[in-house]
């Protein structure tokens, strides 16, 4: 169960440098949607823990290796919410 909620959420983040050359030339941004969760850790849910933790530090790597060629990469990391 784990290997797939992770394989789900870092396959879908992947592929976003195949774009670099473009937005290369756009001055383009890539924004990912991480979580807190992906910085810390919260009790049995490791799984989903795991894969934001994925998108999280993908994210500071490219943020190094595209910043370069001037295209910015962040994330944004929700925590919990309550209802309105």
């Amino acid at each position: 169960m784990a290997e797939g909620h992770v394989d789900r959420h870092r396959s879908r983040v992947l592929w976003l440098p195949r774009g670099a050359a473009h937005l290369e030339k756009t001055r383009g941004a890539i924004v990912n949607t991480a979580s807190v969760s992906g910085i810390g850790g919260d009790w049995g849910m490791s799984p989903y823990n795991t894969a934001k933790g994925v998108v999280f530090n993908l994210t500071r790597a490219l943020a190094l290796d595209l910043g370069k060629k001037g295209i910015r990469v962040n994330a944004v990391c929700p925590s919990l919410t309550g209802p309105a």
